[in-house]
């Protein structure tokens, strides 16, 4: 029913140098983003609901095919229980058409049944028909939205233009945040993402401060950083912007996987031929909605009139020297915390009633005044502090487990259910105010103590003795071959028994949303949500490239930071099983890369999944925590350089060099090799050391 694919067209610059001088809205519609044509009718469809089609009107359309359009639905005037019922009502009216259809005789056709038989082009086949009485969809319009969106964009679009270029990123993916939030600051999603560039917590963790102190998601300035550099993240892995673009929703590993099954990178043969676990209508329409709402910018005059941009938000930068109250830094300058509050958005509630200082080295925006840098510099010492204020309770925010906040207040899980009691340590959630008891900066391992986490400063040897091991035991317990090679964060056995079974992260995250979200729905926004990740869908974070499923012949492929020991604890066998099913005698690690063939007698392979997968999301949630990603350097290899030599010189894990790098062998290295080495920087301002 779709004609062949054609050559893509591109949003020419030339265009956009003359819609720029004709009407100055249209700034965002540039870059090199093919239109394609064999997407035209999706295009065509989000042009319609973004500029043409108002709140009070949805479209009925066929989920699949979006621009199947095969009426409207009136929802002006009505409480949001008629709006419901009007919708249901609808969407039984058609489903009964195209069924009568599929079934239909020879005869005169109602004007309504002509006109869903016209919205198919071509005369459909019954089969067709019947089909499309399984997908049937409203989506509400949103041309005010849209037209606001447009309105507020001006207070950050010359930061958004300014950072696309710094990072190489095509400037018409500055009109994203008009699919993903209406350029609303404080927008926030079913599945939590949050902020103006809609990023879910382990996500935006990668490249921003997320905690208790500070939610940078809400900082659109800070926001369009973190989305450049997750864009240009994708796009070094997936070399191609569409797919980039779409992996913004659905994370890079999905469409990495897209490319490797359909042998192609070409945006329409993925829209139309992946089949996905969770690629869904979400993932199928983000890009052509993209596209969308940059052709509806080009045309904004003729849509709305004339729009009126918000001017820029004018402000000068000022770095704060130590920890210091924000009524301070507000005395000091002349203003209201509350205007300070509001050109920096990502301060939480902690800092704005002082019960949490302005951290360290933190650049801060000011209101445009010559003496800024001046005024704080003269802030006295008794109003400056060397550390945080310590908490005495804490929050837990969607995400956490209580292994996360124990690293993050450098203390333990079986101290925080204690000073909280608490049974069971997967039972806490979203909201939940936890004490946190104070200890030592550095405890012992307590006697009889099963397992210990890598902690910054540690050795084998020290914590060998600590735990009253032998190097040589240490290291035959955790497969480790080189002394060398572990982390910050590590789980390490210090005994023969089983590591407790990792389990799926703590139910403190929002609901995730249905994998199939295709049917039946009314929607009042356009569909952005990010596709599911967590245990149960096999994903740690969308920016996370690596599989974490099982593999053909019960083999998966080895990740950096997983041992012979790990997959005996998720499986519940004994690592000599493993052994013997893959040849592999005792002491000898795993080598990163390869494949193993595993046993699913004991667990099914769902369980595995997801034990697997709650292992790396508390590994890399915990690193997050104390570092973000700020930019990528290059480095070619030299002769005698090592991996292992690198990681420590760039303060880097395996596991996300390896994210950087996919299918780095860590023992071959070819010299004049090309590495991305991501440059990292700790919460206080500085990079690890």
């Amino acid at each position: 029913m779709r004609a062949p694919a054609r050559t893509p067209a591109v949003l020419p610059a030339l265009a956009l140098m003359l819609a720029l001088a004709l009407n100055p809205a249209a700034a965002f519609a540039a870059g090199d983003l093919p239109a394609p044509e064999g997407l035209r009718t999706e295009i065509d469809f989000w042009k319609r609901v973004f500029g043409a089609t108002g709140r009070d009107t949805g479209l009925v359309h066929d989920s699949l095919y979006v621009g199947v359009v095969y009426g409207e639905v009136s929802l002006k005037d009505l409480s949001p229980r008629a709006r419901r019922s009007a919708i249901r009502a609808a969407v039984r009216d058609y489903r009964n058409v195209l069924l009568r259809l599929a079934d239909r005789r020879p005869g005169k056709l109602s004007e309504k049944e002509q006109r869903v038989l016209d919205a198919w082009g071509a005369d459909p086949s019954r089969e067709t028909l019947r089909a499309a009485a399984g997908r049937l969809r409203v989506q509400q319009g949103v041309a005010e939205k849209f037209r606001d969106g447009l309105v507020r964009s001006g207070r950050w679009r010359d930061h958004i233009l300014r950072t696309l270029e710094d990072h190489g990123v095509p400037a018409g993916v500055a009109a994203l945040p008009h699919v993903e939030s209406s350029f609303q600051p404080h927008a926030r999603s079913s599945a939590a993402a949050l902020g103006m560039w809609q990023f879910t917590r382990s996500t935006g963790r990668r490249f921003m401060r997320i905690d208790n102190v500070m939610d940078e998601r809400l900082d659109p300035w800070r926001a369009t950083v973190a989305a450049a550099q997750l864009l240009t993240y994708n796009h070094s892995l997936l070399d191609s912007w569409p797919l980039a673009i779409t992996a913004y929703n659905q994370g890079v590993g999905a469409m990495l996987r897209a490319a490797r099954q359909l042998g192609t990178k070409d945006i329409e043969t993925v829209v139309r031929r992946y089949k996905g676990r969770t690629f869904k209508f979400a993932g199928r329409n983000f890009y052509v909605e993209l596209i969308a709402a940059i052709e509806v910018e080009e045309e904004a005059e003729r849509l709305f009139g004339p729009v009126p941009l918000d001017p820029p938000i004018d402000y000068v930068m000022v770095q704060v020297p130590d920890y210091m109250r924000l009524s301070t830094l507000a005395g000091a300058l002349s203003v209201d915390s509350s205007m300070l509050a509001s050109l920096n958005p990502g301060m939480r509630q902690p800092i704005l009633s002082d019960s949490k200082y302005v951290p360290r080295n933190y650049a801060l925006r000011v209101p445009p005044m010559a003496d800024a840098r001046d005024r704080v510099a003269a802030i006295s010492s008794d109003q400056r502090f060397a550390s945080q204020i310590r908490d005495r309770n804490y929050v837990i925010q969607p995400g956490d487990t209580l292994s996360l906040i124990a690293q993050r207040y450098g203390t333990s899980v079986t101290r925080l259910m204690q000073a909280n009691n608490l049974r069971n340590m997967h039972r806490i959630r979203a909201g939940q105010t936890l004490e946190i008891p104070g200890l030592a900066a550095r405890e012992p391992i307590p006697d009889g103590a099963e397992t210990y986490r890598v902690r910054r400063g540690d050795t084998v040897g020290r914590i060998a003795r600590r735990a009253g091991l032998s190097e040589d035991e240490l290291l035959a317990l955790n497969d480790i071959g080189n002394r060398n090679r572990i982390y910050v964060g590590q789980e390490l056995r210090l005994t023969s028994a089983h590591l407790p079974i990792p389990q799926p992260p703590v139910a403190a995250e929002a609901p995730e949303p249905a994998a199939d979200d295709d049917n039946g729905i009314v929607a009042s926004a356009p569909a952005v949500e990010p596709a599911p990740t967590g245990p149960s869908f096999g994903v740690v974070s969308l920016a996370d490239p690596n599989d974490y499923t099982v593999l053909d012949g019960d083999r998966v492929q080895v990740e950096a930071a997983e041992t012979l020991g790990h997959y005996a604890d998720w499986l519940e066998v004994r690592t000599q099983r493993l052994r013997d099913l893959n040849g592999l005698s005792f002491g000898r690690p795993v080598s990163i890369g390869k494949r193993l063939r595993l046993d699913f007698s004991r667990v099914s392979r769902d369980t595995f999944i997801q034990r697997r997968v709650a292992f790396h999301h508390e590994l890399q949630q915990a690193f997050f925590s104390d570092y973000h990603v700020v930019g990528v350097s290059e480095y070619r290899v030299r002769r005698g350089d090592s991996v292992w030599q690198l990681m420590r010189r760039n303060d880097v894990p395996m596991w996300l060099l390896r994210q950087y790098n996919p299918g780095l062998d860590p023992d071959t290295l070819e010299v004049g090799a090309e590495l991305m080495f991501p440059r990292l920087q700790a919460k206080n301002g500085r990079t690890p050391s």
